[in-house]
């Protein structure tokens, strides 16, 4: 149903600036990860998690601006 609500271009770039904070919040983990050289599970779940709260606080932080 989501995926049916057009979106305007405002809406794209949010978006577009949600997953880019994303991705480098789950980079920047996984680096840490691999220099500490304990890359384990809670590891992952920590990038993705991280990047689940990151997208979602830009999301709420441009729709309002």
């Amino acid at each position: 149903m989501m995926s049916q609500i057009k979106k305007d271009e405002r809406e794209r770039l949010h978006e577009a600036i949600a997953d880019r904070n994303a991705l480098w919040f789950m980079i920047f983990v996984l680096f840490i990860g691999a220099v500490i050289n304990q890359i384990v599970d809670p590891i992952f779940i920590i990038a993705v998690i991280g990047a689940m709260v990151v997208k979602s606080a830009t999301q709420f932080y441009l729709r309002d601006k």
